[in-house]
């Protein structure tokens, strides 16, 4: 989806219980995920992944990226055709950064 594109990049958390309908592929990696509230069907050519890593402990690895490959193409469900998107973002040097800011705090809310 393209309002979640930054700097032409996006990046996308496919674990099983974030997306329905993971399939992997060779070729491609295919799945249907909700953004916004939106249902859509996401499918990455494998040759425009630059990462994968786990959020939980940021190991992970980087691919070299063919400039020439098409970009994520995402769609609506029941819109096919939906023009390309994004290629993936990669993963930050030494895993995923953490908000900085202030102390956390719980609010009780009634």
């Amino acid at each position: 989806p393209s309002e979640y594109v930054k700097g032409g990049e996006i990046t996308l958390n496919i674990s099983p219980t974030a997306v329905h309908k993971l399939q992997m592929g060779n070729e491609r990696v295919e799945f249907s995920a909700r953004f916004g509230g939106v249902a859509r069907q996401i499918s990455v050519p494998v040759a425009s992944v630059y990462a994968l890593y786990a959020r939980e402990s940021g190991h992970g690895m980087t691919f070299d990226v063919e400039p020439s490959k098409p970009a994520v193409q995402a769609q609506a469900e029941g819109e096919p055709g939906a023009p390309p998107a994004a290629l993936p973002a990669p993963a930050a040097p030494g895993g995923p950064t953490r908000p900085t800011g202030g102390k956390p705090r719980l609010r009780r809310v009634k």
